[in-house]
């Protein structure tokens, strides 16, 4: 356990016979911990949630806005199981106290999932999730904050690689601005120019240029440089600074070929022609365009070709994605 401390306000009982059974504190701290998790576990997910900020001494859900529909979801996913989909008074009590929109909600009326409400879903789970775990690594293990924004860093990129572009700018925004702490200024960085990236592949290219010109790129090695200029499509420094980065042995073709910062230079002329000059070979572009999923309507995406650029890109923790 990484904080055993946590448990010396615990108010769990074992009786001298139990004592007598286990035979030492350390098998007694274990049969704790085991009763604890067994009582956790049997809670609703609000209640799990304030066990922890109890434990923890903060506050997990404060200005988290996709809190209701977090608790929503749980309690959708208790009718599916329980009333096989219809809704109970409990299911609008619930929500009603986290704040859930359920005005138009009928008791005794069969509740539905689509395609969009299951995308969404998926979305808010992951938010959540995530973002639950980086608060408590960060509260817990303070020395592990270069490794929890390595992490985040890399959650994020493989987001965008699927093209979660909404949900991956949420994540680098929560990580640059909500967390205190970020690391090495090189992780930094690369989480700048993912955000910026990630916000332009969503549509926000104003927001998306903003947020890589508050930043002071002028001291920063060439393979900072030319992730910069290919999310802001400046193309001429894109293909200048290509052959560099190359023979400084930070990118390879596949980092050209995959990497999601070179999603809008990729198809340019001067961008494959550099490419296949400095290289020697054919310049293949591995993913083609799809419908953004953001709009939460079904898109196929390789999820076995998608793992094997990400944990490829993210081998190398100096180079941007």
């Amino acid at each position: 356990m990484t904080v055993p401390e946590l448990l010396s306000s615990s108010e769990r009982n074992l009786s001298f016979k139990d004592l007598i059974e286990i035979g030492s504190v350390e098998a007694a701290r274990e049969r704790i911990i085991q009763k604890e998790i067994e009582t956790v576990i049997r809670k609703n997910h609000s209640e799990q949630v304030s066990w922890l900020e109890s434990k923890l001494k903060m506050t997990l859900t404060k200005g988290l806005d996709i809190w209701p529909n977090f608790i929503e979801i749980c309690e959708r996913r208790n009718l599916l199981t329980h009333t096989g989909g219809i809704i109970s008074e409990q299911y609008l009590k619930t929500c009603a106290n986290h704040g859930c929109n359920v005005d138009k909600v009928v008791i005794c009326e069969t509740i539905a999932i689509n395609g969009k409400y299951y995308h969404d879903a998926v979305g808010v789970i992951l938010e959540f999730g995530m973002k639950l775990v980086q608060v408590i690594w960060r509260k817990l293990l303070s020395e592990d904050i270069q490794q929890a924004n390595m992490q985040l860093n890399g959650f994020s990129y493989r987001l965008i690689t699927r093209r979660r572009y909404k949900l991956a700018a949420k994540m680098l925004n929560f990580g640059l601005h909500e967390m205190k702490k970020h690391g090495t200024e090189a992780t930094r960085k690369m989480m700048v120019v993912n955000y910026a990236n990630a916000e332009k592949l969503g549509g926000n290219i104003g927001l998306s240029r903003k947020i890589l010109d508050r930043e002071d790129w002028s001291a920063s090695t060439d393979n900072y440089r030319i992730c910069v200029a290919a999310v802001k499509d400046e193309i001429e420094d894109v293909v200048s600074l290509m052959p560099r980065v190359v023979e400084a042995n930070a990118m390879d073709i596949a980092s050209f070929r995959e990497w999601p910062v070179f999603e809008t230079v990729r198809s340019d002329p001067r961008f494959v022609e550099t490419s296949e000059r400095v290289f020697g070979e054919k310049l293949l572009a591995e993913r083609e365009g799809t419908e953004n999923p953001d709009s939460g309507a079904g898109t196929e995406v390789d999820e076995e070709q998608t793992e094997t650029s990400s944990s490829s890109a993210l081998t190398n923790q100096t180079t941007i994605h």
